[in-house]
């Protein structure tokens, strides 16, 4: 095996060599087994009476003339056992798919998801919503999230504003039900703290349905809305999540999310 295997790897003998030639004890011990190796690889015809011959071009290189024996060819110990470890290294990660190689050049594909589309509507300026905005996707999360923000009709300072977001999954529906809440909260604490003149939010929460024949489909399962004068009454230090459909000016809930 390591005989056949020298054909492959006597260039890169070589182009090591080049840089890191070996020291007089290594060249004792492995001249033997090397030579007989490069014999055994080569045909009749291509065996030269000295092989130190065919490799005239690479000793050139050098500012010393050619050695004896093949055996300069031999890289230092050091040198071939990371070499080794590296590639085997390698070729162990690429089996198991722990690496992978992607082209980074513009427009190379990438197996990484695209960030999620946050939707934004209305006749406000959007710089006018961005800190709440960036509160609320950061607290809640962009999937499914969408924006309608507008301007009170008397007042424009004052927004009217629609938040649509996904639920998340979990183990229970009571958890479910419970991070629903906890994402409304999150909600109208952000209006709080970004200091957005909010007249009146209406929130949707989805979450995925599955019908009798066994289909699942999204679908909007709470909704609520609230004034802004009641949710500047909200003093956030001391709120209950439980409390959060209770300061609701109005609440409606899908029959499967209610019960």
């Amino acid at each position: 095996m390591l005989c056949r295997f020298t054909g492959f790897a006597e260039p890169i003998w070589g182009l090591v060599w080049v840089a890191s030639p070996p020291g007089p004890s290594e060249q004792a011990v492995l001249n033997t087994m090397f030579t007989a190796c490069l014999e055994e690889s080569m045909t009749e015809e291509e065996k030269p009476e000295d092989l130190d011959a065919k490799y005239q071009h690479l000793w050139e290189k050098k500012d010393s003339p050619p050695p004896n024996s093949l055996t300069r060819f031999i890289p230092s110990w050091p040198i071939c056992i990371a070499g080794v470890v590296l590639l085997i290294t390698i070729v162990v990660l690429v089996s198991m798919g722990e690496l992978e190689f992607r082209p980074s050049w513009p427009g190379g594909s990438s197996s990484s998801p695209s960030p999620s589309f946050v939707s934004v509507n209305g006749n406000t300026p959007r710089s006018e919503s961005e800190a709440f905005r960036e509160l609320v996707k950061n607290r809640v999360g962009s999937e499914g999230l969408e924006f309608t923000i507008n301007d009170d009709l008397d007042l424009d300072s004052r927004k009217i504003i629609q938040v649509r977001f996904d639920i998340g999954d979990n183990l229970t529906d009571g958890m479910v039900k419970r991070g629903a809440m906890m994402d409304i909260e999150a909600i109208l604490k952000a209006i709080d703290e970004s200091g957005i003149y909010c007249g009146e939010v209406t929130v949707f929460g989805s979450f995925p349905l599955t019908d009798k024949y066994g289909g699942s489909k999204s679908e909007v399962v709470v909704k609520a809305t609230y004034s802004g004068t009641e949710i500047d009454k909200v003093d956030w230090n001391g709120f209950l999540t439980d409390n959060v459909y209770e300061i609701a000016d109005d609440v409606w809930m899908h029959p499967a999310f209610r019960n």
